[in-house]
């Protein structure tokens, strides 16, 4: 074989390998996500690598926790104190790990980081800076979250996973507070439908856009019973990942009717 026809395989390897990378950016397809642990800083890069490359249009890190003082912490270290960006000196890459999830070729479109989850009592503490500080220019959560925002611009959205405070009023104004800082806001219902219905609907109304572009309407019903919760724009299944087709995801796809099993329950699932 002649170093000519080697060169021109070898482009024609290049352009076959641009245009598959280019299909799975550009071609619409299922908008799916993962939750992301800690294992994104501690068995980096790779972890970094296998996102970038598993076919997930987004990801929510898992997860950033609001203390008492405002302080935001993660993993028993600190990221945001005092309005100053500090988790570089414990976690110098996590900021430059963060923007490579979004770099080229990647199919991630999409950046977010989880509050809440079960045992955590960030919404509770957010409950009590709010009525304390309110959530103004001056106040520690904004300056915090402020920081953050500008330390790393590529986190797009914050994931609303309260279980413990379901207070509408405090999280109302801290999803606004978010909204004008950058961020996007997403919902992983778990009980209390009456709470996630109304911080939507309030929301909505004060911040159209807030909730960004990560999935339409998505109507969790379950089987037997009539009352459908609407949730804008996505749920997510509470202590794992809804299992359709044999695939584990964050999500469901856009669109579709599925019979899934959540927390040992059948449920219905129509995403529109």
């Amino acid at each position: 074989m002649s170093l000519r026809t080697i060169s021109l395989r070898c482009r024609q390897l290049l352009v076959w390998s641009a245009a598959v990378w280019l299909f799975v950016l550009e071609a619409p397809a299922q908008n799916t996500g993962v939750y992301v642990g800690g294992h994104i800083r501690r068995e980096r890069p790779a972890t970094v690598q296998k996102l970038k490359h598993s076919g997930f249009s987004y990801v929510i890190l898992f997860n950033i926790n609001v203390e008492t003082d405002g302080t935001l912490t993660t993993d028993g270290e600190t990221v945001c104190r005092d309005g100053e960006y500090v988790f570089a000196e414990t976690q110098p890459f996590y900021a430059d790990d963060v923007r490579e999830l979004k770099t080229w070729p990647t199919a991630i479109r999409r950046i977010e980081i989880c509050i809440g989850g079960w045992g955590n009592e960030s919404y509770s503490r957010i409950r009590s800076l709010v009525a304390s500080e309110g959530t103004g220019e001056n106040s520690i959560l904004y300056r915090n979250f402020q920081a953050l925002k500008m330390a790393v611009p590529e986190i797009d959205a914050v994931n609303n996973d309260d279980e413990h405070a379901y207070d509408v009023a405090s999280a109302v104004a801290f999803h606004k507070m978010m909204w004008q800082l950058g961020y996007h806001t997403s919902l992983a219902p778990y009980t209390r439908k009456e709470y996630w219905s109304a911080l939507a609907a309030q929301l909505n109304g004060d911040c159209p856009g807030a909730w960004g572009n990560r999935a339409s309407s998505l109507r969790i019903s379950p089987v037997g019973e009539s009352r459908v919760t609407e949730v804008e724009p996505s749920a997510v299944d509470h202590g794992g990942y809804y299992d359709l087709c044999g695939r584990r995801m964050a999500a469901p796809p856009l669109k579709g009717l599925y019979i899934v099993k959540k927390n040992n329950r059948t449920v219905k699932i129509t995403a529109q």
